[in-house]
């Protein structure tokens, strides 16, 4: 498994490796090759889970057997997972908790995220996921727009926008606004193919 740690805060990087290895099972962790450096990530291909400052990405691939071992194909057979993750504030449980659901899901096969089954596998509440509406008012957010101007876009009260608002960020664990506001502008970035968001 390969895991990039892209920070400029050492200290961050640090514990979060030392999470890392301390959280992977034996049978993983010979495989584990954490890239904490620009450079190295540019020599690496086909990186397992990307950790920054405010979010995760998971990258699932297909996983085929050659030669009687599993290897991930090219990556056309890739889905990308985005989590919010921000740990200022949170309880060393909770973070270790996160962590290990992280490396869980991206030990998965590709097929496994996509069937119905997903949510008992994982034990995440699949109600406790963002709806359309809260999507749609987090990437208005993370393109500048205020609630006013939303509640105009989607014909909805500004009381409404609000209340999504505020249940998006419950969802996601981010109740500080430029936090919300960095995570929903990283999903912007990414290509719309790629703009899963997982709420664990």
């Amino acid at each position: 498994m390969k895991i990039s740690i892209e920070s400029e805060n050492i200290f961050y990087k640090k514990g979060l490796a030392f999470f890392i290895q301390e959280l992977l099972p034996d049978d993983k962790f010979q495989d584990l090759l954490l890239i904490t450096d620009n450079q190295k990530k540019e020599e690496s291909d086909m990186i397992n889970v990307i950790l920054r400052d405010s979010s995760v990405s998971i990258n699932l691939y297909n996983k085929k057997t050659i030669n009687g071992e599993l290897n991930p194909s090219t990556s056309e057979n890739k889905s990308t997972l985005h989590i919010p993750f921000v740990c200022k504030n949170r309880k060393i449980t909770d973070i270790k908790w996160m962590i290990g659901k992280i490396l869980f899901i991206a030990s998965l096969n590709i097929d496994e995220c996509i069937n119905d089954d997903f949510y008992k596998i994982t034990g995440i509440k699949k109600h406790e996921q963002l709806s359309l509406t809260e999507t749609k008012i987090m990437l208005s957010i993370g393109r500048g727009h205020n609630i006013n101007f939303i509640s105009s876009q989607l014909h909805r009260s500004e009381k409404t926008v609000h209340v999504h608002w505020r249940n998006a960020s419950r969802k996601m664990k981010l109740d500080n606004k430029a936090d919300f506001y960095n995570y929903a502008k990283f999903i912007l970035t990414c290509r719309r193919n790629e703009r899963k968001t997982l709420c664990l």
